[in-house]
């Protein structure tokens, strides 16, 4: 999540998440889903990874 918060700092063009939500709790991981949900709804470009099906 640090690694998140550092990357978000430097105002990046393209954020390329890969598997953001592993190794964490069910809780923490829909939280993290949100804020890149937020961060693509404020036009933020996301390329993102994930294995798991209920990530949007």
């Amino acid at each position: 999540m640090l690694a998140v918060a550092r990357t978000l700092i430097g105002n990046p063009d393209l954020l390329l998440p890969d598997e953001p939500s592993e190794g964490l709790t069910p809780l923490i991981a829909r939280e993290s889903q949100n804020q890149i949900i937020k961060l693509r709804d404020e036009g933020e470009t996301i390329l993102l990874a994930e294995q798991t099906s209920n990530f949007v």
